[in-house]
């Protein structure tokens, strides 16, 4: 229930399709993300499997997870033949998955003739995630991928979740995004660790977000709630990233760049160090970086405080 800070990219995901001569057939098609340049995938369901939640997850139970939770709002989703197409980098942290649910939300609207909420819709897509997917993650991504706008960043609460845009109009920067191509999954990593970690140390001191509690109030009640060493670092993560969300966001304002590059620095070794979800040819990356005198953070972690968002990855961006 924090803060967070995207920002948007020049990077796309579509689903085109139409309704089906058939109202309960579904077939989608998508590229060979594992070969590409071999034929896409194509895989056709009948409307009652096409609907159910079985397990293990695929690619397809994201666009599947969002029509459900649609159909389950009342509108009646046609059957549909669609294609997916797009430039994200799949499994690099660049919320691919995030991308795809808020393309196939937009699709089923205008097949539907229907209009969602914008905010009601990232909030649909981040349950297709928990209830799909198995992903316990925030609402960043889907936010992201919702309210996305050419040179601006986004300060989003997630405790209410309203959102203020912050204007990046400077001729004087550019914003590099650098794959190492590294790979991460968030169902099969430690994220869900992290998370546990986390819930675990809200529980014990007796609060209902690490958003209640400050860094100074943090260190003096670790002992008496009985905070394992592993539950403190994580939540020391957490709870600096408050400051340094709200400071990103103050600076991005007054267009000072250099004050949000020293506060990305120290988002990453926080991240590295207390929040342990960086990897070696990530750091590696970020060292290079750092000598070539730029200032760096690691995507999708946009200095948020959080303990939800994508890791073990090898995508970082340089200011």
């Amino acid at each position: 229930m924090g803060f967070v800070l995207p920002i948007a990219i020049n990077k796309y995901t579509a689903v085109v399709g139409a309704k089906s001569v058939n109202n309960d057939i579904f077939t989608l098609v998508v590229p060979n993300y594992e070969n590409p340049g071999e034929a896409p995938l194509v895989k056709t369901w009948e409307r009652k499997d096409f609907f159910t939640n079985t397990k293990p997850v695929k690619w397809h139970h994201y666009i599947r997870g969002v029509c459900a939770l649609i159909q389950e709002r009342g509108i009646e989703v046609p059957g549909f033949c669609a294609a997916v197409v797009g430039n994200v980098p799949q499994g690099g942290g660049l919320s691919s998955s995030a991308a795809l649910e808020v393309s196939t939300a937009t699709f089923v609207e205008r097949l539907c003739n229907t209009k969602i909420d914008p905010v009601e819709k990232a909030i649909l897509c981040q349950k297709v995630e928990h209830i799909w997917c198995d992903v316990p993650c925030g609402v960043m991504d889907q936010f992201a991928s919702v309210f996305g706008k050419e040179n601006h960043a986004i300060l989003i609460d997630c405790k209410t979740n309203i959102h203020k845009e912050i204007l990046m109009d400077s001729k004087t920067i550019s914003i590099l995004i650098i794959n190492s191509n590294v790979k991460h999954a968030l169902v099969d990593s430690a994220y869900k660790k992290r998370k546990a970690n986390c819930d675990s140390s809200v529980k014990k001191l007796n609060i209902t977000s690490l958003r209640e509690i400050t860094p100074v109030a943090l260190e003096e009640q670790a002992k008496a709630a009985n905070l394992t060493p592993v539950e403190l670092k994580r939540s020391r993560h957490v709870v600096n990233e408050i400051a340094r969300t709200e400071e990103a966001a103050n600076a991005l304002q007054k267009g000072d760049y250099v004050k949000m590059g020293k506060l990305m620095n120290e988002s990453h070794e926080s991240l590295r160090i207390l929040y342990e979800v960086s990897c070696k040819e990530l750091d590696i990356l970020v060292d290079a970086a750092k000598e070539c005198k730029v200032y760096l953070l690691v995507l999708q972690i946009v200095l948020f405080f959080t303990c939800i968002g994508t890791w073990f990855m090898g995508i970082f961006i340089n200011i």
